[in-house]
């Protein structure tokens, strides 16, 4: 909101003069307010804020500070004690503030008084009735502090676009997070909340369906190919006992989250294709879905595009749980386990892993076992397990690199078959993990040459979450930006420089 700047010269408004005019500019007469003697009319000087004849003197004394006016009026004849002063003064107080200088100004310096309401008293937003004549920016009242805010937990406000989501500090900001958005999705690479949804039930008639909730799709894939090329669309899948049978292919360019709609599984197992493809500049977020089984295929393929997994399972596949070419890949909380192929394959692009498990994929005739780069691929894992992938003679079962690009490991667990054979990486950045490579090296790096099964829950059957008293312990530093919770979903100390267990899940 703009200002209202009032003239250089005011009516003193504890004066009831003639010479005053009702526009509230007396032209420098007598008992005007003024700053200085330009001010005041010919004959007058700026004398305590007030124009008064040249050598005059007044039975008036005014002091102004700031917009506060404080008038005295001294009257030896008088009698009266209305202000209870026995000398006979007589104080009476003006505004506390003024209206002309906005609804928020200078005048009004108490944190919960903040506004200038029409009778010139400082109030909190409750009192001035809302935030409406604040503007758009802070257009909710925060009746526990009396100050407009963009948005509280109860009221979005200004929220949207870019910045959909309330934060603690009454904000609006990007969403990080699926469940931040009332559709279920977040496009994190805009920061946006999906708006548009499209539903699919397994057990629907799948000749009648739109995409409603009336009429759900009976297969994702429908739903994918019923987004069209237009606006980013939510595909919201309701759980099933059978699983998904249908390919889904992610055309180029289109912006698509698939997501679970409530409890329970969804499951997708095609035996002879890759169950999810995404094309050439497409964008694509998946959330607590399952892909398993199938033949020599990948879990998922990803060309030239971007992919986010959120609590992603991928696993049992005969080919690649993931298998990325010029794609920007990000896996979290997922878990990508006993894929005969390999478990994340990446040429060219960027990979991103988060408290995520790399664990038992590959045999021992594998050209990927947990991680393969190639091509100027680069990688950042942290809070993630690797453990118990194996690859054939020559490769790296936990990492192995070929012309990679930047490649870093913190607060990690690196456990290959045998230590010798673990890792072939030769420019891999390590700090604050738990590894058995002896070539690992760096800040914080602990050594231990044999994995112990011990240390896991049920590491036979791919539970690799570990126990309280381990080499993991105190390994790991939390750093700003990193996750604030685990696999599980169990808060992490999340001060900058907390010391913390390595790997993919704390426990508790």
């Amino acid at each position: 909101m703009g200002l209202a700047v009032a003239g250089a010269c005011r009516d003193n408004p504890s004066q009831d003069t003639s010479a005053s005019s009702d526009s509230g500019d007396c032209e420098g007469t007598e008992n005007c307010v003024c700053d200085d003697d330009s001010d005041c009319a010919p004959g007058l000087v700026c004398a305590s804020r007030l124009c008064t004849p040249e050598g005059g003197g007044s039975t008036s004394s005014t002091s102004v500070v700031d917009s506060t006016t404080t008038s005295t009026t001294i009257d030896p004849g008088s009698t009266s004690e209305s202000s209870g002063d026995s000398t006979g003064h007589s104080e009476t107080m003006g505004p506390e503030c003024r209206i002309d200088q906005g609804v928020v100004n200078g005048d009004c310096m108490d944190v919960d008084r903040p506004y200038c309401n029409p009778d010139g008293e400082c109030v909190g937003c409750v009192e001035l009735g809302g935030c409406e004549a604040v503007g758009d920016v802070s257009p909710v009242c925060n009746a526990s502090t009396g100050v407009c805010v963009p948005c509280t937990a109860d009221d979005l406000g200004a929220c949207g676009g870019t910045t959909p989501v309330c934060s603690s500090m009454n904000t609006c900001v990007a969403c990080s997070d699926h469940e931040e958005c009332t559709s279920g999705a977040c496009n994190f690479a805009t920061g946006a909340c999906f708006t548009r949804t499209l539903h699919v039930d397994h057990a629907a008639d799948c000749q009648s369906g739109d995409g409603s909730m009336v009429a759900p799709f009976c297969e994702i894939q429908d739903a994918v190919t019923a987004a069209g090329d237009g606006e980013p669309a939510v595909v919201s899948v309701k759980p099933s006992p059978s699983a998904f049978t249908k390919q889904i292919q992610v055309s180029a360019g289109r912006s698509i989250a698939i997501v679970r709609d409530g409890n329970g599984t969804v499951t997708l197992t095609v035996p002879d294709l890759d169950p999810v493809v995404v094309n050439d500049g497409a964008e694509v977020f998946l959330y607590n879905l399952r892909i398993t089984g199938g033949s020599l295929s990948k879990g998922l393929l990803c060309i030239n595009a971007a992919v986010w997994l959120d609590r992603v399972q991928i696993d049992k596949r005969e080919g690649h749980g993931v298998d990325a070419s010029g794609c920007s890949t990000t896996i979290r909380r997922s878990k990508i386990y006993d894929n005969n192929a390999g478990g994340v394959k990446a040429s060219d692009g960027e990979t991103i892993i988060e408290n995520s498990y790399i664990v038992q994929n590959g045999n021992s005739f594998a050209d990927v076992a947990g991680i393969s780069l190639s091509n100027g691929a680069d990688l950042e894992v942290v809070f993630s397990t690797i453990a118990d992938n194996d690859a054939k003679n020559g490769k790296g079962d936990s990492l192995d690199c070929v012309s990679a690009g930047a490649v870093s490991l913190r607060n990690a667990i690196v456990f290959g078959t045998t230590a010798a054979t673990s890792v072939n990486c030769p420019a891999v950045t390590v700090k604050d993990s738990v590894v058995d490579a002896a070539s690992l090296m760096g800040s914080g790096v602990v050594h231990q040459p044999d994995l112990d099964p011990a240390w896991f829950i049920a590491p036979a059957s791919g539970n690799f979450a570990i126990k309280t008293e381990t080499p993991f312990k105190d390994v790991a530093v939390w750093r700003v930006d990193d996750p604030r919770i685990d696999y599980d979903g169990d808060p992490r100390p999340s001060e900058d420089g907390a010391t913390d267990y390595t790997g993919a899940d704390r426990p508790i």
